[in-house]
């Protein structure tokens, strides 16, 4: 490659790298986000320095660039909403809710289930958890109470 062509690749790769900031700035802020862009801007310089230093091919490079834009994109998602596991659940225990039956919840879900691990699922988990225990037959607003305070403890998206 010609020292020309590699000044032109890093002024390019500058002027991406600067649009790409700023895009991802107010993304930053958020503490859901700050890891997912971390880890996807490391793998990013792996698969670049690999590919400049010519460990492997220019097909397998954009093969892998693909692979890590999938990565981002479902990273952006489980960062921003519930993940597909969770969602099933989460659907059901909303109906539930909004039908009021609350003994069925009980028996149902006695506890969370141990598979809802992303922010955005607990976070729904527990306001529909509040609401049941704020609508139920006998209501429980000491609890509700506390679920809505524990709430504020997640970050903020």
């Amino acid at each position: 490659m010609s020292e020309l062509l590699k000044l032109l690749l890093g002024a390019a790769f500058s002027v991406l790298a600067t649009l790409l900031l700023a895009l991802l700035k107010p993304l930053w802020r958020s503490k859901r986000h700050r890891n997912y862009i971390l880890f996807s801007v490391f793998l990013l310089c792996i698969i670049l320095t690999l590919y400049f230093s010519g460990f492997f091919a220019g097909w397998i490079a954009s093969i892998l660039l693909a692979l890590l834009a999938i990565y981002i994109f479902v990273a952006y998602h489980a960062a921003t909403r519930p993940i597909f596991l969770e969602t099933s659940v989460l659907s059901n225990l909303a109906a539930l809710v909004r039908e009021g039956r609350y003994t069925e919840i009980d028996k149902r879900f006695p506890q969370r289930p141990f598979y809802i691990r992303s922010t955005p699922g607990r976070i729904k988990w527990d306001l529909l958890w509040a609401r049941k225990l704020m609508v139920q037959e006998q209501p429980r607003l000491r609890d509700a109470y506390e679920m809505y305070s524990e709430l504020l403890s997640f970050p903020p998206v």
